[in-house]
């Protein structure tokens, strides 16, 4: 019986392990940032404020839930009912939770704005108070519950953008460029046709490394008619590297062609991951495919991890220059890689089929544990003994022999990885990303 119960539980924590990942993801990027429940507004107003704070969330890099309730609790106040809905729903920008909440109950007549994280000090407490004066202006003269609200995000809005704008003069010549929301169209304005194609926001290479490094990628990008950049950072900046990499693609405005399409290899010494990418968007996602990701991974790991950041983006243009030349299909020169990598863009299915036929194994287990039971009367272990004929004189354990062993634990080498996938970026557009961690 006792096996029989830890098979079971085994069964369910595997699926639960296997299963709790996939729900954690969909939560996060499903989260709904407008709650209504008093059902005031109609649903296609509903979805256009939605689609509007999903836009400017990225953008403003800030979250921006509104919550519209009926009414507090007894002894309850505005602050701690919009501070509890924040904490247990899952909102909040980046590593610090930032953002900026709207609590409304109209029963009540009563509304407050509240910051969390770094929005405190992205808006300060003389432009939250003139949201909440305009917000109230707009309540008193009865204008439209959808007008209010679009009101609103855009006040919050111009606060943010007006106080990021003033720290961009101070800032390096880098990402984020979407960060800051008013100087995305100057960054492309200013390079224009001749776009940066080697971005040392890191610092690593010296000033002849990246001369050669950029007359060697416009040799490749000239010959083929490509969007193709390098990029350093040492911040992702409360994204992935996956998202920030796309979006560096996305508003940097390197795609090229009727399907713009781009690819960056980013290495990223952020502390929390030291990584590196090869992204690509649009048109681009089908040509760096999972396949093509693994191979760059294996002729850049060595240098990466021996400090020869120089040589593996060598490394990474003299691949490219090959890909392209073979009209964007892997050479079958690197055939004998691919062979030792794993299809990731099947895994979800692989997932459900390994938990299905560990369900289906594991219950076989169990009936053939069950078909082998016997069933005897229980014999108290007394009836087998003559009485008086056993007695215990002498209670002593003597061991003879004691053997230690000892086996020195092996130190991990770093993570790795070689998957690519497909998502949706800060941007609002689509990327294929596959690297691995150092």
């Amino acid at each position: 019986m006792m096996k029989r119960i830890l098979s079971i539980i085994l069964c369910l924590f595997l699926s639960v392990a296997f299963f709790l990942p996939t729900f954690a993801v969909y939560y996060k990027d499903d989260i709904y940032r407008l709650n209504d429940f008093t059902e005031t507004l109609s649903d296609s107003e509903y979805k256009s404020l939605n689609a509007t704070i999903d836009e400017l969330v990225p953008a403003l890099g800030v979250d921006l839930p509104i919550y519209i309730f009926t009414s507090l609790d007894e002894g309850e106040t505005l602050e701690e009912r919009a501070n509890y809905f924040y904490d247990h729903n899952g909102f909040g920008y980046g590593d610090n939770k930032s953002g900026i909440i709207l609590a409304v109950s109209f029963s009540s007549g009563v509304f407050g704005v509240y910051r969390f994280g770094d929005a405190k000090t992205v808006i300060n407490d003389e432009e939250t108070e003139s949201i909440v004066n305009s917000f109230s202006s707009d309540y008193s003269n009865d204008v439209s519950v959808y007008t209010l609200f679009g009101n609103y995000l855009n006040n919050v809005k111009t606060s943010v953008t007006a106080d990021v704008d003033t720290v961009t003069s101070d800032r390096a010549d880098g990402m984020p460029y979407w960060y800051y929301e008013g100087d995305i169209s100057g960054f492309r304005d200013y390079h224009g046709e001749n776009l940066r194609r080697v971005v040392d926001d890191a610092d690593i290479f010296t000033d002849e490394q990246e001369t050669y490094l950029n007359e060697r990628i416009n040799e490749v990008i000239d010959k083929y008619d490509i969007g193709y950049v390098l990029f350093t950072d040492d911040d992702n900046h409360g994204l992935s590297p996956e998202e920030y990499s796309s979006d560096f693609l996305h508003f940097g405005g390197y795609g090229v062609g009727d399907g713009y399409g781009a690819v960056v290899f980013y290495l990223c010494f952020d502390p929390s991951d030291r990584c590196w990418r090869t992204t690509s968007i649009n048109s681009y996602e089908s040509i760096f495919n999972s396949k093509v990701t693994y191979v760059i991974d294996e002729l850049v790991d060595s240098d990466i991890r021996a400090g020869r950041y120089y040589e593996a983006f060598l490394t990474h243009i003299d691949f490219v220059e090959e890909l392209f030349a073979n009209s964007g299909v892997l050479p079958d020169k690197y055939s004998n890689y691919t062979s030792k990598s794993y299809d990731f863009e099947n895994l979800p299915v692989c997932i459900i089929v390994a938990v299905v036929l560990g369900l289906i194994v594991g219950l076989m287990h169990l009936a053939s544990c069950r078909r082998a039971m016997r069933v005897v009367v229980p014999v108290d272990a007394h009836e087998y003994l003559k009485k008086g004929s056993f007695t215990l004189r002498n209670k002593k354990t003597f061991y003879l022999y004691s053997t230690v062993t000892k086996t020195e634990k092996q130190k991990s080498s770093g993570s790795s990885g070689g998957s690519s996938h497909s998502s949706g970026s800060s941007s609002g557009g689509s990327y294929s990303s596959g690297g691995r961690s150092f």
